[in-house]
């Protein structure tokens, strides 16, 4: 650590103009109005301009004028969190320098369609009213620093003394110091640090410690759904993202963005412990990251009253907000699908060649599903052809602008979860897809051209940020039951290739663990009973009785587990499967 006195710099006026979020953050402020172009270039909402007869915000804050709160913060009533006048820590350069990762390169690789705001706005003005929240973020941005650098190396560890020590010190401001909050606030304010917690503890490989954080997420929300006294008994036991708990109204996290990344968090969860899907917390069965698909709508193409001159074209519909709605509606949509085919898979009170159960859904349960897949894709048609237009009566667009190229890559990752869930719908409906090896073809092409540009990340001269879909899931559902041999072997080529943490899951953990799967998978088709069967090389394809279906892992440190696999065949027939170790 360096002491700042240390250092020595020319003599400038402090400047005491600039938006708000520039100054909470410490930066010039180039002044353009009504917002300023600073923000706006890094993906940031520009909370606009303070009275020009105020003074400098000071560290810590200690008051706020209530009357222009709602000036400060257009989005919610307050711009920090509610109890003011809190210590903050003493910043040194090292702190420093993490927080600042953690705003250029975590927050925005963390951002999703569902929490981008918690990432990139909310966190970063609460840490600096909150030292336990600033402590959190230090930690977490040091701890990812460190698992990007030494990601895929022999000696991979986040687990940095920096990080834990910072980690130590939000645990001694959440628990150990005085506080004038009500316990209310309390437990939102510790179930934010929990969630900050899990990611954390995941990026440095600490699996079960992320699983007690999670936990301990869960448990604060149930607390608070039940002190909160506007709700009766029935309403406690689910939230509803749109009714925000009076006591939280003043809260500068987004209580809905909190509530879909702990449902996202859920999913993950189930995956990795292998808990049925009619599991999930009815907590937060009401959560986007659950429904949003369910009320999915298309822009309206006539909704614009707007036409150019010759009757012909309307502004664009593949706006940010638009691409990042649907964004939000297909992950939803895929998710929904997963665990539709887990809970109508066979019972063991069924047989191999009993009736195949994943038909025996009514038409009518399955209705809403390409429903809403059909919205989508009508929706993705609009984006594609209004973003290849070349109507220059709205405009003339620059296709080698940043924005562009930022708004043509989260097309195509809406493409990709357009050609994933396209064929289990049909699986779903009782189709057989007789393009089904065309559609695969078509997600990896287009999986691979939108992991390999790197401007989802690079976000410093992009107007408008756009929350990029997680490319890991479809890549992974055609990694593992893929229509060839050929084809899963190039989706986990891509996991292995472009390494991505999101949340609770590794790309290259699930990589190690698919290609684990097919290695067995291939061992079983060329023995036993399938041992007079023709070659691999003949049938490019592992017959259904012979493909993993269900896993149960074991983490053994940061980068290694134990896995159980077993085939349907022998999950009806209580038999062990296998068990493989795994190394990532």
């Amino acid at each position: 650590m360096f002491a700042m006195g240390q250092r020595k710099r020319a003599f400038h006026p402090r400047k005491r103009t600039g938006c708000i979020t520039c100054r909470i953050r410490r930066v010039r402020c180039d002044e353009q109005k009504p917002s300023c172009n600073r923000c706006l270039s890094t993906g940031r909402k520009c909370d606009g301009y303070a009275d020009s007869n105020s003074t400098d915000l000071p560290s810590p804050p200690t008051s706020v004028n209530a009357s222009s709160s709602e000036t400060r913060m257009p989005r919610r009533n307050a711009a920090i969190p509610m109890s003011l006048g809190l210590p903050l820590p003493r910043r040194n350069d090292e702190e420093l320098r993490s927080y600042r990762f953690f705003l250029d390169v975590t927050a925005s690789e963390f951002a999703g369609v569902f929490d981008a705001d918690f990432w990139l706005t909310d966190i970063p003005r609460t840490c600096h009213s909150d030292p336990a929240i600033w402590h959190a973020v230090v930690s977490l941005g040091a701890a990812h620093q460190g698992y990007l650098v030494s990601r895929g190396s022999a000696r991979a560890d986040s687990a940095s003394p920096f990080a834990v020590y910072q980690y130590y010190q939000a645990v001694k401001h959440l628990v150990h110091l005085p506080s004038s909050r009500t316990p209310p606030e309390e437990r939102w304010r510790a179930l934010i640090a929990s969630v900050l917690f899990t990611y954390l503890c995941s990026i440095q490989g600490l699996h079960s410690q992320s699983g007690v954080h999670l936990a301990a997420a869960k448990s604060l929300l149930r607390e608070l759904q039940n002190s909160d006294p506007s709700r009766s008994k029935l309403d406690a036991t689910r939230v509803n993202q749109l009714r925000v708990p009076e006591y939280l109204k003043a809260s500068s996290v987004s209580y809905k963005a909190v509530l879909s990344i702990i449902a996202s968090l859920e999913l993950q969860s189930q995956a990795l412990n292998n808990r049925n899907a009619n599991e999930a917390p009815k907590l937060l069965r009401d959560v986007d990251a659950y429904t949003a698909w369910r009320y999915y709508t298309a822009p309206n193409p006539t909704e614009s009253s707007r036409i150019c001159q010759h009757g012909k074209c309307v502004p664009s519909r593949a706006t940010p907000e638009n691409i990042a709605r649907a964004g939000r509606a297909f992950q939803s949509l895929l998710d929904a699908l997963i665990l539709l085919s887990q809970r109508i898979q066979p019972d063991k009170a069924g047989a191999l060649e009993g009736a195949n159960k994943a038909m025996e859904n009514p038409i009518s349960q399955r209705q809403p599903y390409t429903r809403a897949f059909h919205e989508l894709d009508k929706a993705l048609n609009m984006f594609v052809s209004d973003s290849l237009g070349d109507c220059l009566c709205f405009g003339s667009p620059d296709q080698f602008s940043p924005s562009t190229q930022h708004r043509n890559k989260a097309i195509d990752s809406l493409r990709v979860f357009r050609s994933v869930c396209h064929p289990l719908i049909d699986y779903l409906m009782g189709d057989s897809d007789v393009n089904l090896e065309e559609h695969v073809i078509q997600l990896l092409d287009m999986a691979d051209s939108v992991l390999g540009n790197k401007a989802g990340h690079e976000r410093s001269d992009v107007a408008e940020f756009i929350p990029s879909l997680s490319i890991t899931q479809p890549v992974f559902v055609v990694a593992a039951t893929g229509p060839t041999l050929a084809l899963r072997r190039r989706a986990i080529a891509l996991l292995r290739q472009h390494p991505r943490r999101e949340g609770l899951w590794d790309s290259l953990f699930t990589a190690a663990f698919l290609e684990a799967c097919l290695e067995y998978e291939i061992a079983l088709f060329r023995g036993g009973a399938m041992a007079d069967q023709a070659g691999l090389d003949e049938v490019e394809a592992i017959p259904a009785n012979c493909q993993v279906r269900w896993a149960v892992f074991r983490f053994t440190g940061a980068h290694t587990a134990r896995v159980t696999m077993q085939t349907l065949a022998e999950w009806l027939n209580d038999e062990p499967g296998r068990e493989a170790p795994l190394t990532w």
